[in-house]
């Protein structure tokens, strides 16, 4: 298992991002501008992705 440390999202993992909340209940609403909000008010995002 391998890590890789990035200090920006691509607008790819954003997209992936808020389509990975359009599934949830919690989070359906938001939208694409929403996220964009959210992860520039974030001083810390974690991601653990699977490929």
């Amino acid at each position: 298992m391998s890590f890789r440390v990035v200090d920006q999202l691509t607008e790819n993992q954003i997209l992936e991002l808020v389509d990975l909340y359009q599934n949830e209940f919690w989070s359906k609403k938001l939208t694409h501008q929403d996220v964009r909000k959210m992860l520039a008010a974030s001083d810390i995002i974690i991601g653990l992705v699977d490929r």
